[in-house]
C-alpha cells in the first residue's frame, strides 16, 4: 500500500536533519573565519614592524640631541642608528679635548650598546656601550632623568665606566706629555652627578724613561706599578691616595686640584715623597762640588724619603723640597 506523499516527504525531512553532514552554508562560515585570522594577523604584523621601526628611529633621534647638549661643544658624529631589541651604534665620534692650549680631537671609531626601554617608559634613561679606546676597551653604564621628559640634561645621573689594558704610550701621546711612558693602564670610574665623583687608576709593568730636572736626572724606573684614587666634588679634584712603585724609585702622595679653564692653569698643592733605590745624577754643578752626590749615595744606600711640596698650576708646577725631609736640611745648607 502506498503512503501518502506527505508522510514520506516528512521521512526524508527528518532524515536530513539528523544526517552527520553539515549544511550547505557551512562551508561560507569556515571561508569568513579563515579570512578574519589572516586579517588579524597581517595587523599583528604591521603593528610589530611599527613598533620595531619607527621607536627606534625616533630613539635614535633622541640619542643623538641628549650627545649634543651633553658633549663638549665641536663633539661630532658620523651616524646614531637604533634596532631590535633595544641596540644602538654610534660611528666616527669625535670629542675636543683641550690639551696645552691646544685642541685635540678623541676620536672612537665605533660605539655599540644598549638601552633599557622599559626604563624610557618609566621616564628614566638606563644604557650600557662599549667601545675601543686607546689600543684597550671601555665599558660604560649610565642611568638618568629620560630625554623623553626632560628638557636639559641637569638633572641627577649616575654614572660607570670601565676600562682595561690601556695603552699608556697612546695616552702620553694624547696629552702630549713631556715623558712617554709605556706600559698598560686600568681604570674604573664611577659618578652621581652632580654630586661626587670617583676614580680608580691602576697601572701595570710601566716603564719610565729618564726624567731630566733643573737639577738632576732620575733614572729610568721598570715594572713600575701604578695606583691613585681620586675623587671630585664642588670644582676640586682630591688625589687621595698616589702610589708608584717601580725599580728605581717610588713615589707616594697625595694632593687638590681646583679646576680652572684651561685646565693647564688649573691651580696645585700637594706632598709627595720619594724614595730613591737607584742612584739619580745631580746636574746642578754648585750642589755637585759641595759633597751633595756623597749625600745622594748616602740616601740611596739607606732608602731615605725625600718629600716635596708641590704649588703652581698643572702647567708650570712648582717642587720645593721639605726641610725637615732627610736630605732637606743638607741641601738647604748648600743652597745658603
Amino acid at each position: 500500500m502506498l503512503r501518502p506523499i506527505e508522510t514520506v516527504k516528512n521521512k526524508v525531512d527528518k532524515t536530513l536533519v539528523m544526517s552527520p553532514n553539515k549544511p550547505q552554508g557551512a562551508p561560507s562560515t569556515r571561508l569568513i573565519k579563515l579570512l578574519a585570522l589572516l586579517l588579524a594577523a597581517g595587523l599583528l604584523l604591521l603593528c610589530l614592524v611599527i613598533l620595531m621601526v619607527r621607536p627606534y628611529k625616533r630613539l635614535a633621534t633622541l640619542m643623538g640631541d641628549m650627545l649634543t647638549r651633553t658633549a663638549p661643544p665641536g663633539t661630532t658624529f658620523a651616524t646614531i642608528s637604533a634596532g631590535f631589541p633595544s641596540t644602538f651604534v654610534i660611528t666616527d665620534l669625535d670629542i675636543p679635548v683641550s690639551i696645552n692650549g691646544q685642541v685635540r680631537q678623541l676620536a672612537i671609531s665605533k660605539i655599540s650598546g644598549k638601552v633599557s626601554v622599559l626604563s624610557l617608559l618609566r621616564g628614566r634613561m638606563e644604557t650600557e656601550m662599549d667601545s675601543d679606546l686607546f689600543g684597550g676597551t671601555l665599558w660604560m653604564s649610565a642611568n638618568a632623568g629620560s630625554p623623553l621628559r626632560a628638557a636639559s640634561m641637569t638633572f641627577p645621573a649616575a654614572f660607570e665606566a670601565r676600562a682595561r689594558a690601556l695603552d699608556v704610550s697612546r695616552i702620553c701621546s694624547f696629552l702630549q706629555t713631556p715623558v712617554s711612558a709605556k706600559g698598560l693602564l686600568d681604570a674604573d670610574f664611577d659618578a652621581t652627578l652632580p654630586e661626587r665623583k670617583l676614580a680608580l687608576l691602576i697601572g701595570k709593568d710601566i716603564d719610565v724613561p729618564p726624567i731630566e730636572t733643573k737639577r738632576l736626572v732620575l733614572p729610568a724606573n721598570h715594572n713600575v706599578e701604578l695606583l691613585a684614587k681620586l675623587s671630585a666634588k664642588d670644582g676640586k679634584i682630591f688625589i687621595e691616595e698616589f702610589q708608584s712603585l717601580g725599580s728605581a724609585y717610588e713615589i707616594s702622595g697625595k694632593g687638590i686640584i681646583k679646576l680652572a679653564k684651561p685646565f693647564e692653569l688649573s691651580p696645585a698643592e700637594g706632598s709627595f715623597s720619594v724614595i730613591f733605590k737607584e742612584n739619580f745624577t745631580i746636574t746642578d754643578e754648585r750642589l755637585a762640588k759641595n759633597g751633595a752626590r756623597e749625600i745622594a749615595a748616602a740616601l740611596v744606600a739607606s732608602r731615605g724619603k725625600l718629600t716635596f711640596h708641590v704649588e703652581g698650576t698643572i702647567g708650570k708646577p712648582v717642587a720645593r723640597l721639605d726641610s725637615v725631609s732627610s736630605l732637606g736640611d743638607a741641601l738647604g745648607r748648600l743652597n745658603r
